[in-house]
């Protein structure tokens, strides 16, 4: 865990939540509050989608504090994008964190995924090139 002044990094924040998952101790991400006028309200949205994998996170008006454990109590889930791209693929990084942590197939549905192709179009394949498994329903 940690703490991390996210003024200047405000498109890093859904990434930094995923990571954030898999730590142990807290991880707070402070100055955030340009994130909830992104696609999305991206504190509320990763507060609402993350704890649907058993993360305990609490939001406040312009941070958000992830409790990690390692990861160890995390569980496939289905969420959704809110077509909101960086929450995409910090599911989807989440989702192949469970899924390799488990060391199975962890079945994880996120819905409307597809936005993804606005800032990264290969990210499905290039993902796949490191082994991990996605299918598109």
């Amino acid at each position: 865990g940690g703490s991390f002044n996210c003024s200047d990094i405000p498109d890093a924040v859904p990434v930094l939540a995923a990571i954030a998952c898999f730590a142990e101790g807290n991880t707070v991400l402070h100055h955030a509050g340009v994130c909830r006028f992104k696609e999305c309200d991206r504190l509320h949205v990763i507060a609402q989608e993350t704890s649907a994998f058993g993360i305990d996170i609490t939001e406040g008006k312009d941070w958000l504090c992830i409790k990690g454990c390692g990861g160890s109590n995390l569980h496939p889930a289905q969420v959704q994008s809110h077509n909101d791209h960086r929450i995409a693929m910090m599911l989807a990084v989440i989702a192949c964190g469970i899924a390799a942590a488990k060391q199975t197939a962890a079945h994880t549905c996120i819905q409307d995924f597809e936005c993804v192709e606005v800032s990264y179009p290969s990210f499905i394949e290039d993902f796949k090139s490191i082994g991990m498994q996605f299918s598109i329903n």
